[in-house]
């Protein structure tokens, strides 16, 4: 994700929503080291944000500027993120002969088979991850699929408090790029547990990439609760 700042010394805000408050970090780069600028916490009203949809962007939108406000940060650019439970991944074999254009054709006839709602629903990106081994006339392509409302609401939300959307990335994927180097030797395992006031979410990793995760109905709210 970092690759994405360049030697922009100009913040970039990370915005995470969630069912009870709105989290944002302000990011910058100094030489080849990021630097945190900021960061605010601000509580969303009750049912703005239910079960990873955004039923209020406005109420969404407010939040985020005053969190940017007590961060402190001026900035236009913006990173947000979808729940790995609202996105399909899955990963392809294409002929190597497929580039550019053509071998962005091919992904969506390709993701049109195991996809369970329209194609023109959906905000699909992919990567070329490498030859398949003992086969290297074809490529290893990783795909990933959202419904594309939920991508539109996130990047609606940001454009009412005046940011550029630049990115809506997957909170896995984001994890995994947080791993620290030590976590990344091979053979190496650990875990992240994501205590939020509604959801408990594990997150296992090994030689630094999610291997498994698993979401549970029980948060801080109802633990709070029971004591």
């Amino acid at each position: 994700m970092f690759k994405l700042f360049g030697g922009n010394k100009q913040s970039v805000l990370g915005v995470d929503i969630g069912n009870s408050s709105l989290k944002l970090v302000a990011l910058s780069f100094r030489g080849k080291t990021p630097v945190l600028d900021g960061f605010g916490v601000i509580s969303l009203p009750e049912k703005s944000f239910v079960d990873g949809s955004i039923e209020k962007p406005e109420e969404v939108a407010d939040a985020i500027v005053k969190a940017q406000r007590l961060a402190g940060v001026k900035a236009t650019r913006a990173i947000t993120s979808v729940a790995a439970s609202d996105v399909i991944t899955k990963e392809i074999q294409i002929s190597e002969l497929f580039y550019g254009f053509d071998l962005e054709e091919q992904v969506k006839i390709e993701a049109d088979q195991f996809i369970p709602y329209p194609i023109e629903d959906v905000a699909l990106d992919f990567e070329v991850l490498g030859p398949v081994q003992g086969n290297p006339a074809f490529n290893r392509i990783g795909i990933v699929a959202c419904r594309r409302d939920g991508v539109s609401a996130r990047e609606d939300c940001l454009d009412l408090a005046g940011l550029q959307c630049d990115v809506v990335d997957v909170d896995t994927y984001v994890y995994e790029r947080a791993l620290p180097p030590e976590e990344l030797v091979p053979g190496r395992a650990c875990a992240i547990v994501d205590f939020g006031a509604h959801n408990l979410t594990f997150y296992a990793f090994k030689d630094g990439l999610i291997s498994y995760h698993r979401e549970h109905t029980f948060g801080g709210e109802e633990l709070l609760q029971q004591l």
